[in-house]
């Protein structure tokens, strides 16, 4: 008892002593509710949040006086907050979802959103009817890929082809739709989670020609959304026409967020050089164009005497700085980092109007708060999660460094030391950013660029003081036709941010691959990390138990043994030679990719199981763990022989002396062997994911780690 005593005086004087800080850990406390609903087996009773959130209102009250007890339950509310917001997210979004594929069937309906892929466009329907369906079993929203000839057939009601393919455009298309495709193997990215919180019933593609109608029945807000998703399309037409394909594709994704023009042999010279960031219009972005609009604004003011000699004018810059911000976001299509961004930056412009401290841990706690009780399930994505890593962990860093610098005092630097330290600050910017975003980067991609600070020290400079400024300017002389003035040296800094990416990602080792992280090692260097940065005294190191628990963690995990596909379609098996043995080489190609990525693989290690060649040629380094006939094959781990039947004549031998049997068809209800996988088992659960060890087989399923949520579906066809 004498122990526990000690401990909670300990965490108390802390507390104590780090009161402003409180505040900073209320969306923290929201996430951990979020996450917390997100993980459980089954939806819970709609009044579990709400009550909870009572209960821990009452007794923060009641235990006000008492630090230790208030604080912990404060933090408890936190989480009741961001429970009973999930909670109450994922009912108001409930929407229909095919439960199999449909088609070739009409699909009608109001075009809510576009997007361009290479010649390809991918489109977001609403008020759909689908006269297969009944009005209460149709989606509500259904996204279809129409390719360069369905887009061309395009005619209004009186004949003429003026039409094109823009938001409030209505169409009739002959396609072919399915449910949202689930996971390719448990713990992998969830698309059928994000489809539910987007409404999305169903994904598919056209068959031939579409027909366009003119807008009609629109709502003021649609009108103007519409308009604005019309405006994109035409900002970003007009950059790639003026700029040229590759150029023009990455100015318009940094304009309008557009970025599926963008040629994949660009897109992964970005992402290996570490430069993908660039792309996703963010923080960098908005601040940007905030920032410019507000310094060149409040030069114009101070340069009228009349003006700046008798009012605040840093003020009075702020409010249009602020327009032109939301105007962007507006454009950009308004992802989770630019959500956030806009947010901090609202935050920023209010504190110089009120004369507060305008940049803060503060400001980024808003942010959170803020996008978590809108869209908790942003909490799971990528962009949210690298996104608020990566500031929170900057502006405690440099929060420390300030600190630090307060008691030495600062050198004369000349011209030169000046820029060399700019250069410097963009170095540690990006080592510290990259530091905090590699867990979640290998967590959600499976890499890391390990070059990354070298094309940061090149690209960041180049885009803020070249192209951002550039782009800016092509906004404002865009309605006067004079855009080709600011889009033609724009365009050169991105030729050169391009050539340096293409230089960095041709160096030898530009990429690390590393094997998907188990999600309790990413909870627990999450946590460790935001104790971290988020105290200022020494309590803070005790945040190397977690993160070093989280990377012991991360090193002895290891990927599955054996994959089983849901759809019954594709076979998998790693073994410990370094190689990847599938069942078909040409079916499933996505999938195929996703499992050697999340293995830290690549095609280079990929090899057909019952290919004689292949065998022959790995015999020379050692014996391929797998033997093929006619009827099936056999895989011999750890003393344990799993058997894959193509054939139901090999059933009654593989049932007698395989310990696992995996068969694409039925099994018999005698099967004798410990673990048997049949084709109805994989509809029911989804991808089966094996761990052989001496010790026993131990088997995870998408399903099974989902849970029984309404996101989850369970019955009918919904392979990839």
């Amino acid at each position: 008892m004498r122990f526990f005593r000690m401990l909670g005086g300990y965490f108390e004087n802390n507390l104590s002593a780090e009161s402003d800080r409180w505040i900073l850990w209320f969306p923290v406390a929201m996430g951990v509710g979020i996450a917390g609903y997100f993980s459980l087996p089954g939806e819970p009773p709609f009044w579990v949040g709400p009550v909870a959130l009572i209960v821990c209102a009452v007794l923060a009250f009641r235990l006000r006086d008492r630090v230790l007890p208030f604080v912990a339950v404060v933090f408890l509310l936190g989480a009741a907050l961001g429970f009973s917001a999930a909670q109450v997210r994922t009912k108001a979004v409930s929407s229909p979802v095919l439960d199999r594929a449909y088609g070739p069937v009409i699909v009608s309906g109001r075009v809510l959103s576009v997007e361009l892929l290479g010649k390809v466009h991918r489109v977001v329907l609403d008020r759909v009817q689908i006269p297969a369906l009944a009005p209460r079993d149709t989606p509500e929203r259904v996204r279809i890929r129409l390719n360069a000839r369905g887009r061309s057939a395009q005619s209004d009601a009186g004949g003429k082809n003026n039409l094109v393919i823009a938001p409030g455009v209505w169409i009739d298309v002959l396609a072919v739709l399915r449910p949202p495709s689930p996971p390719v193997a448990p713990g992998a990215f969830d698309f059928q989670r994000r489809a539910y919180f987007q409404r999305l019933g169903a994904v598919g593609y056209g068959l031939g020609p579409a027909r366009l109608y003119p807008p009609r029945d629109e709502t003021f807000s649609f009108a103007f959304f519409a308009a604005v998703e019309r405006l994109r399309q035409r900002i970003s037409q007009t950059v790639i026409a003026h700029m040229g394909t590759d150029s023009g594709a990455m100015g318009a994704a940094l304009m309008t967020g557009e970025r599926g023009s963008i040629a994949p042999e660009v897109l992964t010279a970005m992402r290996d050089s570490g430069l993908a960031h660039l792309l996703a219009i963010s923080g960098l972005h908005v601040g940007l164009v905030a920032g410019l609009l507000f310094s060149a604004i409040r030069l114009i003011l101070v340069m009228i005497p009349a003006l700046s000699l008798h009012h605040d004018v840093k003020k009075w810059a702020a409010f249009p700085a602020l327009g032109g911000a939301f105007f962007y976001a507006l454009l950009s299509g308004g992802a989770v980092p630019t959500q956030r961004a806009l947010v901090m930056v609202t935050l920023v412009f209010c504190a110089i109007v009120f004369d507060r401290r305008a940049l803060s841990l503060r400001t980024i706690a808003w942010a959170g708060f803020i996008i978590l009780l809108i869209e908790p399930e942003s909490l799971l994505g990528a962009s949210f999660q690298m996104s608020f890593a990566a500031v929170v962990g900057l502006i405690s860093f440099y929060e420390a460094a300030n600190e630090r610098l307060r008691h030495h005092p600062s050198p004369a630097w000349g011209f030169l030391g000046r820029v060399g330290g700019f250069f410097l600050v963009v170095a540690m910017t990006t080592v510290v950013a990259g530091l905090l975003t590699a867990p979640l980067a290998v967590f959600h991609f499976n890499r890391i660029a390990d070059y990354g600070v070298a094309a940061n020290v090149l690209a960041v400079p180049l885009t803020a003081f070249w192209v951002m400024p550039w782009a800016i300017a092509a906004f404002v002389l865009m309605p006067f036709g004079a855009e080709q003035v600011a889009l033609a040296p724009m365009g050169w800094g991105i030729d050169a941010i391009i050539a340096v990416a293409r230089e960095v990602a041709s160096w030898p080792g530009a990429v690390h691959l590393m094997a998907a992280l188990p999600m309790v090692s990413l909870a627990a260097l999450t946590l460790g990390g935001l104790w971290l940065a988020l105290w200022r005294t020494r309590w803070r190191w005790l945040a190397a138990g977690p993160i070093g628990a989280a990377l012991v963690l991360a090193m002895t995990a290891r990927p599955p043994d054996v994959l089983i596909d849901g759809s019954a379609h594709l076979l998998g098996i790693r073994d410990t030679n370094g190689r990847f043995y599938f069942s078909n080489l040409r079916a499933r190609r996505f999938v195929r990719q996703s499992w050697l990525r999340r293995a830290a693989m690549t095609k280079m290690d990929v090899r057909r199981w019952d290919d004689a060649k292949s065998r022959a040629e790995d015999r020379a380094v050692k014996p391929p763990p797998i033997s093929c006939d006619a009827l099936g094959c056999l895989y011999t781990h750890s003393g344990w022989r799993l058997s894959v039947a193509t054939d139901p004549m090999a059933l009654d031998e593989d049932c007698r002396n395989a310990d696992v049997v995996v068969s694409l068809e039925g099994t018999p209800k005698d099967c004798a062997a410990a673990l048997v996988i049949d084709r109805s088992d994989l509809r029911r659960a989804g991808t089966h994911a094996l761990w052989i060890t001496p010790q026993g087989v131990r088997v995870e399923t998408v399903n099974g780690a989902r849970g029984d949520r309404p996101w989850v579906l369970r019955r009918g066809d919904v392979g990839r």
